[in-house]
């Protein structure tokens, strides 16, 4: 069972073709609303709508990081040795105890989604791009000097 969750040189496994599907349909998702939600006349509740957009993705990237950070922390104590040491100044506690299945498990994950984070980062700065440079409103610099936009 292990081997059809894992990529081959032939096929992808069944973990990375239900994420590829999974944020494939998400994207597909986030562009459908993102067009309708531009497309409704004005309207008071028209900025419900676009805080939805804002936060879904906002959202993602907050839970790809915590994912990424636990499934590094728990691959750090199931690895030997592990890398609980900080710069040399102390050890951080770990979660998990040694065991090389595990490990190597929760490698493969947290490097899937230090890729998937890297995704979301990608789609949220040509975002940010897009509202600085084509749109030409304030979303992006109100992130810089925090006036309203």
């Amino acid at each position: 069972m292990r081997k059809m969750m894992r990529n081959t040189i032939s096929s992808w496994g069944s973990i990375s073709r239900l994420f590829h599907w999974v944020l494939g349909f998400a994207i597909l998702g986030m562009l459908a609303f993102g067009w309708w939600m531009n497309h409704i006349p004005a309207r008071p509740d028209r900025f419900f709508y676009r805080s939805i957009h804002a936060d879904i993705s906002h959202g993602a990237i907050y839970v790809a990081i915590i994912l990424v950070t636990m499934l590094g922390w728990a691959h750090s104590g199931a690895r030997t040795p592990d890398y609980s040491s900080w710069f040399g100044l102390f050890h951080v506690p770990q979660i998990t105890s040694p065991d090389k299945a595990a490990a190597d498990a929760y490698e493969e994950r947290h490097i899937f989604f230090a890729y998937v984070l890297l995704a979301l980062i990608v789609i949220h700065l040509a975002g940010a791009a897009w509202h600085h440079f084509i749109k030409r409103d304030r979303v992006t610099a109100r992130m810089i000097d925090g006036a309203p936009g």
